[in-house]
């Protein structure tokens, strides 16, 4: 890449004290990794009846093969507006994330874990904020929704085999707005996340310093405004934190195909450890600027 395509790419990206993964634009896509394959049917359909009061629809993977004594990580996966309903399949369906985008980077043969993939009902939300808005203060309360996909979370961690310092959560959209909400009533808990064209409240980025974060947005976002996520890494590194921000160039709203479609998201989600320093992502190069707003 040379000099003018960096410094154009530097000047649509750069936002004050983020740190920006540059992609390339000269390199060519990965190949579809050989393996076995996901299909809907790999994720077993079930639901969580709440102690507190709920039912939350939900669809779970598990490694193929559990080795005595083993440990394995847990992925909370959190779908977008689409996936919304009470068939408990279009949340892993929708934006083509299983099978599409997960077979292309070989998902099933270079991860061995669990995901948890609970589905909203239609008219819910994750978080119940204004997803246009240019900013919002989280709830003092988490949803039922939000409530209940934690509540899961715990009940998973105690019926299986699950590595307690590798849970991870992401999500798309709506989602990405989950996902900024879990990581902030649950600082200490979640070892890494990737919040995908969402937003966060501000006010809490102090909380979130230590958490390995790689954040997604495409820079032509007409649905969640791109600021959102801009704003979230501004505020975190202020803070002291060293998030990693993607700002997809000429990208709308489903960057979720070049956040989940490559083997470096995944490949740095799973190297990070609670409680341990963050793992970079590999063979790739961060880019950090401040400049005054």
């Amino acid at each position: 890449m040379n000099g003018k395509v960096i410094a154009a790419l530097a000047a649509l990206w750069m936002v004050g004290g983020s740190a920006v993964l540059a992609a390339d634009k000269n390199k060519k896509p990965e190949a579809p990794p050989a393996g076995p394959k996901l299909t809907v049917d790999s994720f077993e359909a079930k639901a969580y009846e709440s102690p507190t009061g709920g039912k939350l629809l939900y669809r779970q993977l598990a490694p193929a093969e559990l080795a005595a004594g083993r440990t394995y990580p847990l992925v909370l996966f959190l779908h977008g507006a689409g996936g919304r309903g009470a068939d408990n399949v279009r949340q892993i369906t929708d934006a083509g994330v299983c099978p599409g985008l997960l077979n292309k980077v070989g998902f099933a043969g270079r991860y061995e874990c669990y995901m948890i993939a609970p589905q909203v009902p239609a008219g819910k939300r994750w978080v119940e904020v204004n997803w246009s808005a240019k900013a919002h203060a989280m709830p003092k309360e988490p949803g039922d929704q939000m409530r209940m996909a934690l509540e899961l979370v715990d009940a998973a961690m105690e019926e299986y085999p699950i590595d307690t310092e590798r849970v991870y959560v992401t999500g798309l959209s709506m989602g990405g707005f989950g996902t900024w909400d879990a990581i902030q009533r649950r600082p200490k808990f979640f070892a890494a996340a990737v919040p995908v064209c969402g937003g966060g409240d501000t006010a809490q980025a102090a909380k979130l310093t230590k958490i390995p974060l790689w954040v997604w947005h495409g820079d032509k976002d007409r649905v969640v405004p791109t600021q959102r996520s801009r704003d979230m890494v501004a505020a975190i590194r202020k803070a002291g934190g060293k998030p990693i921000y993607t700002e997809q160039p000429k990208c709308g709203h489903n960057v979720w195909i070049p956040a989940y479609g490559n083997t470096k998201t995944w490949d740095w989600m799973f190297a990070q450890q609670l409680g341990k320093p963050a793992a970079p992502p590999a063979t790739q190069k961060a880019t950090t600027k401040s400049i005054s707003r």
